[in-house]
């Protein structure tokens, strides 16, 4: 996708885009691209939106091209140093490899440049696009409306059947109506395809959000929240109190069925459901009106974004025109009931909204001192205990998977206060961020205990089996050449694993570390009746963990990684020539994080240490590093 931007330059602290709103702006405009994945952005640079615009695209990796009226000096004179503190931001941007520049020659009047700039930039566009089949475009502006050159643009746009989505800088995020959103999380199993994966954040980031903040909202959405009272508490209230709620009817899935007849009972008015298409309707709500939107199992393409673009805008926009006719009605509870009247309220609590939006907000930018910063003033906040540490462990399961040392510092003290190891999910976090975050043997040893008395308390959990083997594999790497007994710590840890993957079957993960200890197990039984076992065992796991692995996305580098893994203990096995392995490292590694790729390293060291060659597993390692 290819995004045209624009929009107004900052007002003073008055005006069409108060410089007090620019904050809110850039939150939005970075959440917005985050969730869109813009291959390209085309724009101009102007103090204000053109800029804020490009500090995301900067941030987040997207390369772009600038359009400028004039030369650089002559822009940055006339249209960001009169602006206070822009120049600096300017100068950075158009300093990085990141940014194309295309100059202007300058009209007789700014009307007629700026006019010529707007058409370059939607002609760079439209060319873009046809020299790569298949894209799209999409106009994003900063914008209330109204008579100016951000208008032209958009006039340009739609002349050439180009989308426009609007960022108003007029509003501030108090005055901005609440939208929630009640919607599946994360990936979800299907229920009618009970062994495909549905990426259910693609919905809120490629459709949702942006249509939300294009028809003028503030989009919130309920969370998987580790410790549910302090979210229950707050989504009733936003279900009851939200000027529109939307229902995602995805997976079925029963929080968000429960959440709609909340809302069908509490407001006659403001509710919009939707569903994909590829999903039967459930029978019982076949009678209200469910707006459709196409996409696949694991993605949405551009496509079926523009498309579901243009299907909530008509939805919406259809709801606005509804808001003041207090005879209309979309809840077939009030239809039934035309009587029924909901009173008392319950009195908002801003102080868990704002924790709560701005753990939220951290999450959705991937902003991990925004996320510490939140767990910091939570922790200090005027609130209930129960709700003070739910925000604390909300935000510490996001840090961890990035910053397992950080997450430590919250969690330790949540950990060690639930002394009967109620909270399983908390004690999961806390004793995979000492894995992660490589503490001392004693702590490690003490995580086993926490994790053998939550599996006494809470069994059938795949996860608990998992970390189950996650330190058992780290402590008997830590015994190894020590006396004490690494074999015993190495058949705790397949045999966690085993059980993990047998409950969750669509799981890769405790597969491969299966397979990959059974194999190792093998290589060092003292008996021959053990070693053959071992192998077999290891035989007949291997294409079970490959099949799941290959039903992954393809963009999924833990799956990508999961299967270089298998293809490496395939040759080890003497089944699999060493090339097929190397390249498949090498295609997960090329587009991993920092943090994959020292996850990927770290297990091939363990197999180092173990005594694989090194003339095998070196090479692999050069790869991946």
């Amino acid at each position: 996708m290819i995004v045209v931007f624009g929009g107004r330059r900052t007002s003073g602290d008055r005006g069409d885009f108060p410089v007090a709103h620019v904050d809110y702006v850039e939150e939005r405009v970075r959440r917005l691209l985050t969730g869109l994945q813009p291959a390209h952005l085309i724009g101009s640079a102007a103090a204000g939106s053109d800029l804020i615009f490009l500090r995301a695209a900067l941030e987040l990796g997207i390369p772009a091209t600038v359009v400028l009226a004039g030369d650089q000096s002559t822009f940055a004179e006339k249209s960001v140093a009169d602006q206070p503190g822009w120049k600096s931001v300017f100068d950075r941007i158009l300093a990085s490899r990141r940014i194309t520049v295309q100059e202007t020659d300058p009209a007789r009047s700014d009307d007629e440049t700026y006019r010529a700039v707007n058409t370059q930039i939607v002609t760079t566009a439209l060319a873009m696009k046809d020299s790569q089949a298949g894209t799209q475009i999409l106009g994003v502006l900063v914008s209330a409306g109204g008579t100016n050159h951000t208008e032209d643009l958009a006039e340009e746009l739609r002349g050439n059947s180009i989308d426009v989505l609007r960022v108003d800088p007029s509003i501030d995020r108090n005055d901005t109506p609440l939208a929630f959103v009640a919607m599946p999380f994360g990936n979800k199993l299907d229920p009618d395809r009970p062994h495909e994966n549905y990426q259910s954040n693609a919905t809120w980031e490629r459709l949702l959000f942006p249509a939300l903040t294009d028809a003028g909202y503030r989009a919130v959405r309920a969370d998987s929240n580790p410790q549910p009272a302090v979210i229950d508490a707050q989504m009733i209230r936003d279900l009851l109190r939200a000027d529109l709620v939307v229902a995602d009817l995805a997976t079925l899935n029963p929080n968000v069925l429960w959440e709609l007849g909340v809302r069908h009972t509490a407001q006659r008015r403001g509710t919009m459901v939707i569903h994909s298409r590829y999903a039967p309707i459930p029978f019982d709500l076949k009678g209200i009106s469910i707006r459709l939107y196409e996409r696949a199992m694991e993605a949405i393409t551009d496509r079926q974004v523009l498309d579901g673009l243009r299907e909530f805008r008509q939805a919406l926009t259809a709801i606005a025109e509804h808001r003041s006719d207090l005879a209309h009605t979309d809840s077939p509870v009030h239809s039934t009931v035309p009587t029924l009247r909901v009173t008392g309220l319950p009195a908002a609590d801003s102080r868990n909204v704002d924790l709560t939006e701005m753990v939220n907000v951290a999450h959705d930018l991937s902003d991990i001192p925004g996320l510490v910063r939140a767990a910091e003033a939570a922790k200090n906040a005027d609130i209930a205990q129960h709700n003070r540490a739910a925000l604390q462990l909300k935000a510490a399961v996001l840090i961890e998977k990035a910053r397992p040392a950080a997450a430590l510092t919250i969690l330790e003290p949540l950990a060690i206060d639930d002394k009967h190891h109620d909270n399983e999910r908390l004690q999961q976090t806390y004793v995979h961020a000492l894995v992660r975050a490589e503490r001392r043997p004693e702590d490690l040893e003490a995580a086993g205990e926490r994790l053998a008395d939550l599996n006494r308390r809470h069994p059938g959990s795949a996860e608990t089996l998992g970390l189950i083997g996650s330190v058992a594999k780290v402590r008997a790497t830590q015994h190894l050449g020590t006396g004490r007994n690494a074999l015993r710590e190495l058949r705790r840890a397949a045999n966690a694993y085993q059980q993990g993957f047998l409950l969750v079957p669509t799981d890769y993960y405790p597969g491969v570390n299966a397979v990959t200890l059974l194999r190792v197990l093998a290589g060092h039984a003292v008996h021959s009746e053990t070693a053959d076992r071992d192998r077999t065992a290891t035989l007949r796991l291997l294409p079970v963990v490959r099949f799941m692995a290959e039903r992954a996305s393809a963009t999924d580098i833990w799956a990508q990684a999961t299967l270089a893994e298998l293809a490496l203990q395939e040759h080890l096995l003497g089944n699999l020539p060493l090339g097929r392995a190397t390249d498949l490292y090498a295609s997960a590694a090329a587009e991993a994080t920092e943090q994959q790729r020292t996850s990927m390293a770290r297990q091939l060291q363990m197999l180092l240490a173990w005594g694989d060659q090194a003339e095998v597993i070196n090479p692999l390692l050069e790869v991946i590093t």
